[in-house]
């Protein structure tokens, strides 16, 4: 009898264990499906981010792109403006040289009240008492515009229309050299 109580002795015992062995098991197996659990939304969680990130990534890469083509625009719109104001500032050179050269200009025109009568314009005292220290003188359609800058800042033009003007006009020049203007 002894021999079956120590067989049966040694089947609690095993019995014992194997339930302690589950209990343990069982407890390892929730901790590891939860850490799966934990890892799987960690995982997704992280596939989100790196998913904006590439979303993020393509819409800076547009911006970018947009940004560099803004960019070049603006360099070709500078590159144009540039080339309009070397030809706006020569053609402003050309009339003012044009201005220091002109010295005096003598024409007949037509006069109202007086009919046609020799005109005559020139650098320093001038009829109206003004001194005139620059000249210009443009031929337009229809007209010629004769322009006296005096020397108290004041500016005159004359507009002549071109039937009003007849026979020749004489334009005199002076040389650079001498001229203070």
């Amino acid at each position: 009898m002894k021999i079956i109580f120590v067989i049966m002795t040694i089947s609690i015992i095993y019995n014992i264990m194997q339930a302690m062995v589950r209990i343990r098991l069982k407890s390892e197996l929730k901790y590891a499906g939860s850490r799966l659990l934990n890892l799987d939304t960690e995982l997704t969680q992280r596939i989100r981010q790196v998913n904006d990130m590439g979303v993020s990534n393509r819409n800076l890469e547009h911006i970018l792109q947009m940004e560099r083509r803004d960019n070049a625009e603006h360099v070709d719109n500078r590159k144009g403006l540039i080339a309009d104001l070397r030809a706006e500032s020569k053609k402003l050179q050309a009339e003012l040289d044009n201005r220091k050269k002109l010295a005096g200009i003598k024409f007949t025109a037509w006069i109202p009240h007086l009919g046609w009568e020799r005109t005559e314009f020139k650098l320093g005292l001038g009829r109206c008492g003004l001194v005139v220290e620059a000249l210009g003188w443009k031929e337009e359609t229809g007209r010629y515009v004769l322009t006296q800058w005096c020397e108290t800042g004041e500016r005159k033009e004359f507009i002549y229309m071109k039937d009003e003007v007849k026979g020749r006009i004489e334009i005199q020049y002076n040389s650079l050299k001498g001229n203070t203007l």
